[in-house]
């Protein structure tokens, strides 16, 4: 299934990386997966295209735990092991009413910095609720430490290499945070990207 809102992966055989090294350790996570996916289909489904902007709103700062998500899930889960399901429901659905589904994903295709096409990513693959720790994997990749992830604007690079296709990512990027209202922000990135063989 493609995870760009509108077009079919099917005449696209074998998109993605099953495992990208950076800065010479090996990825295979859902990340790396990911965000090779989402430029291989970007190339495919608009030729030309050379640069992307996903933007989304949402309340969780980003840090470094976000790189480890199962660790939280674990201490989540023990800490709810001994409340009451249909309590928990009931909270869970009180809180889905008050906030309604987690916001999709906008993305706009670039060449050469001037817009192609506008969409979304496909929700089954990715919202407001997954992307930050999709960014923060990023910001790790260029080594931009932790206490910065935050600020306003954030911009770096890394390369990032498919061995099993012989490919190699150059990935640039920029990060902008603005402040909407009570801990609510969007994040805007624009990666620009080259593939070498």
């Amino acid at each position: 299934m493609a995870i760009i809102a509108g077009h079919d992966d099917t005449e696209f055989p074998g998109l993605g990386a099953d495992q990208l090294v950076i800065h010479g350790v090996a990825y295979c996570n859902s990340a790396s997966m990911f965000w090779s996916r989402l430029l291989d289909e970007a190339v495919s489904f608009c030729g030309g295209c050379n640069g992307l902007r996903l933007s989304t709103t949402d309340e969780a700062p980003l840090d470094a735990n976000l790189l480890a998500p199962e660790e939280h899930l674990e201490a989540d889960a023990a800490r709810l092991r001994d409340r009451e399901l249909g309590e928990l429901a009931r909270e869970v659905m009180s809180i889905l009413d008050f906030l309604g589904p987690p916001q999709p994903v906008r993305l706009v295709l670039l060449r050469n910095d001037r817009e192609i096409e506008q969409t979304e990513l496909v929700r089954e693959c990715m919202d407001s609720s997954i992307f930050p720790p999709f960014v923060a994997w990023l910001l790790r990749w260029a080594d931009v430490r932790p206490s910065g992830w935050n600020e306003e604007f954030i911009q770096g690079d890394f390369e990032a290499e498919d061995s099993a296709r012989h490919f190699v990512y150059r990935v640039h990027f920029v990060l902008r945070r603005k402040d909407i209202s009570e801990g609510l922000v969007e994040r805007i990135l624009t990666l620009s990207f080259a593939g070498l063989h």
